[in-house]
């Protein structure tokens, strides 16, 4: 009787132990789920740094082009007026392209502040400097201490993260293959109106 007394306690204390791991969160129980997540965050993050490497190649080939083309423009254009359509075109691509290629890198509008509601319902992460830099310590606390003492919490919270991550990169990445169309095709169109042009003005 006193061996089956001493067992119950193991047992109860086991069955304690596996309705606390099934009670744990995605994230926590699942190693399949942690690299997942760890590899999805790397990959949206290299994805970010190459369009904004991409961004910023294009800003400085428009920039270079600018520099170069504005003087010689201003000094032969007045003489020579078959260059002022290819002259429109160049320039007009170069701005667009300067636009297009500033909305890739510019940064998204950051509130600073969330709402301590939002994070107990898991749509805001604390762990990105945009939702918190305006709110004092003791909220970032309260907010950061109920996001990592609920398991279920953390998985939202992350899953959000990612969710942002990837709509903000698609947004980047539409912006970016405009630019590169609307570069693409201003610099054909700016060569065949200066092919047109030099042949029509020397026959």
């Amino acid at each position: 009787m006193e061996e089956l007394n001493a067992e119950k306690p193991k047992e109860e204390k086991k069955k304690k132990k596996k309705k606390k791991k099934d009670s744990g969160g995605l994230v926590d129980n699942s190693k399949g789920a942690q690299v997942m997540f760890k590899t999805a965050l790397r990959n949206h993050i290299d994805l970010t740094n190459i369009a904004d490497n991409k961004a910023n190649i294009i800003l400085t080939i428009n920039a270079i082009i600018i520099t170069i083309a504005l003087p010689l423009l201003s000094t032969y254009a007045s003489e020579n007026h078959h260059l002022y359509v290819p002259a429109f075109f160049l320039l007009s691509t170069n701005m667009a392209s300067i636009v297009y290629g500033a909305l890739v890198t510019r940064p998204g509008r950051m509130q600073g502040k969330t709402d301590l509601n939002k994070i107990k319902q898991g749509k805001s992460n604390l762990f990105f400097f945009g939702n918190f830099y305006k709110m004092n310590i003791e909220e970032y606390r309260k907010g950061v201490t109920e996001i990592i003492s609920n398991e279920e919490l953390v998985d939202k919270v992350i899953m959000t993260d990612l969710y942002y991550l990837g709509q903000a990169l698609g947004k980047k990445y539409e912006l970016l293959r405009t630019c590169y169309t609307v570069f693409m095709i201003g610099m054909i169109l700016t060569v065949v109106t200066f092919i047109i042009a030099f042949f029509t003005a020397h026959p």
